[in-house]
């Protein structure tokens, strides 16, 4: 079980699968804060007034604005260094995988729903990022 705290946005649509990501979190994190948006014309207000970094958990479909739509404007706004983004979908197609590595805030794609070992996977990812973290800010 991992022990650093974690602050996680997570942007899903589907109730049920943001239930089984948050109890997988959890799990895996005792120390993980969740802030849940199930609307993303939400998280889009949220983005648009807060500019610190962040570790998110993106669904990619999801109505009137998807995350597609999500990604483009934190690019558009120049804001990909300061997002970590996984993308989690249902969706398995190769050229969804392909697209989101375009995305410079995209860390990573993992398929729904979680599990342990993506769950871990993913604050694996996020620890990286963190690290990284600091070699970004001295140049």
């Amino acid at each position: 079980m991992m022990t650093h705290n974690y602050d996680i946005i997570l942007v899903d649509d589907d109730a049920i699968a943001n239930q089984i990501s948050k109890i997988n979190l959890q799990r895996c994190n005792k120390n993980v804060s969740i802030q849940e948006f199930d609307k993303s014309v939400n998280f889009l207000k949220f983005l648009r007034q807060n500019r610190e970094s962040n570790n998110i958990l993106l669904d990619l479909d999801m109505p009137l604005v998807s995350g597609w739509d999500i990604l483009e404007e934190i690019d558009i706004v120049g804001l990909s260094d300061v997002y970590n983004i996984i993308v989690l979908s249902t969706s398995d197609l190769v050229q969804d995988r392909i697209r989101s590595k375009s995305y410079d805030s995209v860390k990573a794609y993992i398929s729904k729903p979680l599990n342990k070992n993506k769950t871990q996977k993913i604050f694996q990812i996020f620890e990286n990022c963190r690290k990284d973290l600091p070699n970004k800010n001295a140049s």
